[in-house]
């Protein structure tokens, strides 16, 4: 599942999936290093006995520069944009 990091507060992450669903809080040890606030994350599930738990976190770093340009892109046009 691909999630936005959303924001990282004393020792918890807010994950923010692209699919709709809700938030996920986590702890922010289990984030890859350097990863920061906009970044976009791939998270695997594992289930063990009917309990969903987080087995992997990846940075997906071509993807967040993929998304900003899109975002940079939208913003000029906005700008730019005659009344």
């Amino acid at each position: 599942m691909r999630v936005v990091l959303e924001s990282i507060n004393d020792e918890l992450a807010t994950l923010i999936p692209d699919d709709g669903s809700g938030a996920i809080v986590i702890g922010k040890r289990r984030l890859p290093e350097f990863v920061q606030v906009g970044d976009v994350l791939e998270v695997t599930f594992r289930l063990e006995e009917s309990t969903q738990s987080i087995e992997l976190i990846e940075q997906l770093v071509g993807e967040t520069e993929k998304r900003k340009a899109r975002i940079k892109s939208k913003r000029e046009k906005l700008k730019n944009r005659k009344n």
